[in-house]
Parts: C-alpha cells; structure tokens; sequence
C-alpha cells in the first residue's frame, strides 16, 4: 500500500511539474524580455521584482494592441492571467542598472521567450 501511495504521489509530482515554468531573468537598462509571442493556451503568470528598478509590464495581443498592465516596484509580486496567444513584456526603462525578475508560469508553458 506504501508503494503505491509513493507512486501516485510521483506520478501527480511529475504532471504537475509538466505545467509549471520558473526562470530568474535579467533584464538590461533600455531592454525587454517577452514572454509567451508564439501560439499557446492561456497561462497564469506570477511575477516578482527581485531587482532594484522599475519594470514596466505591458499585454501584447496577437493583433498588435498593447494594453498596459502597470508597474512593478522593488520586490513586489503581482499574478497576471494572460490570454490565450498574447505576450507579455516586462520593460527595464532605467538607463543605468540591470533589472531582474523571478517568473512563475503555471498552465501551457510552451511559451516563447526572448529580449527585445
């Protein structure tokens, strides 16, 4: 019975772990970072500043409309659900320091990613 048990708890463990994305990205003064600009399902992304400049966050839909979405101050988490087949940018408008984000994305984690 403890066997399988174990098992079961493995196999959740493992298909849980299919719809989950984590990265911690660096951002470069001036720079973006996208995520998700090719075709997915919709996803739930929790995002964290973990540097010290403002980022800026923007939603791009596949038709080209920009929706801004607000800022992200110094260590403050926000959750964003993003549609299917939109992206999402993180914008470092600082001239000087690099910003850094710590990503979370639970759901289609077929998603793109790239600087711009």
């Amino acid at each position: 019975m403890k066997r399988k048990t174990l098992f079961i708890a493995f196999c959740i463990l493992i298909h849980t772990s299919c719809w989950t994305l984590s990265s911690k990205t660096f951002i470069k003064s001036g720079e973006s970072f996208v995520l998700g600009d090719n075709k997915h399902k919709g996803y739930t992304a929790k995002i964290k500043n973990v540097g010290s400049q403002i980022i800026e966050v923007y939603l791009l839909t596949e038709n080209g409309a920009e929706t801004t979405l607000g800022e992200l101050a110094m260590n403050e988490k926000v959750k964003y659900n993003v549609p299917e087949n939109c992206t999402i940018q993180f914008k470092n408008k600082s001239n000087k320091n690099e910003a850094g984000i710590k990503i979370r994305a639970v759901g289609d984690t077929n998603l793109s990613m790239g600087y711009e």
